[in-house]
């Protein structure tokens, strides 16, 4: 299981920039584990008001995985990063230096820092918590009750405006064009899939009406695959 704070994150031919993350290369493959946890909060079936998925202390994260993060030089990512139970071994790509407390390294290509279970304490505790708070969130926002309709369009949503609610498939979801979420700043949109995510290169996540990015959860039972300059935006789980 992955958490990809996509705040704007942008997909160039050498790097992926985002407003609070940028990661990997030309096109991102981002996977999913499915979980056995499944738990919490859904919302009545019709209803426009939709709770925010609690991420917990897995929001302190730009990228956390419980795998292995892959990078290229130089893809700058803006953000802490952790991995958990792998070990730091499962970080690739970057050049770290140990803090002197041991608990935590950095690299020139993170603005932020790199955790791992093999860090001095209170780190793997810190990252233990954090990743079951990723699972909870993960299992939160795939089992709220579908608010929007299912597999509208098939899964191909390019071109849509999408408002306020849970959008639920069982097909991937194809971003083939420009997408835009409309709403306020309190708006919360979450998309669901057993599929894959699939973005088009050069397309673009819009926001409107003050919705944000912090507000926009993608759960994906499958993978994520983002093209070369794509713009993303939201929290992929």
């Amino acid at each position: 299981l992955f958490l990809f704070a996509a705040v704007a994150a942008a997909v160039t031919p050498e790097d992926c920039v985002a407003e609070d993350i940028t990661l990997l290369q030309k096109t991102i493959k981002i996977k999913s584990d499915t979980l056995a946890r499944r738990g919490a909060a859904s919302q009545g079936e019709g209803s426009d008001a939709v709770e925010k998925v609690d991420l917990g202390t897995a929001a302190n994260y730009a990228i956390l995985t419980k795998t292995g993060i892959s990078t290229v030089p130089s893809s700058p990512i803006t953000g802490d990063i952790g991995v958990s139970p792998a070990a730091g071994t499962y970080m690739t790509g970057f050049s770290f230096t140990a803090d002197a407390s041991a608990e935590f390294s950095t690299s020139s290509q993170i603005t932020g820092r790199a955790y791992a279970p093999t860090d001095y304490a209170p780190t793997p505790t810190i990252l233990t918590t954090a990743i079951s708070d990723m699972e909870t969130a993960y299992a939160d926002a795939s089992q709220r009750a579908n608010t929007k309709g299912s597999n509208i369009e098939g899964g191909n949503i390019g071109g849509m405006t999408l408002t306020t609610g849970v959008y639920t498939f069982t097909t991937d979801i194809n971003i083939g064009s420009d997408i835009t979420f409309s709403g306020g700043a309190d708006d919360v949109f979450i998309l669901q899939t057993t599929g894959t995510l699939m973005q088009s290169a050069s397309t673009k996540v819009l926001l409107a009406g003050g919705a944000q990015a912090k507000n926009i959860f993608w759960q994906v039972a499958g993978d994520v695959w983002v093209g070369p300059n794509a713009v993303m935006q939201g929290v992929l789980l």
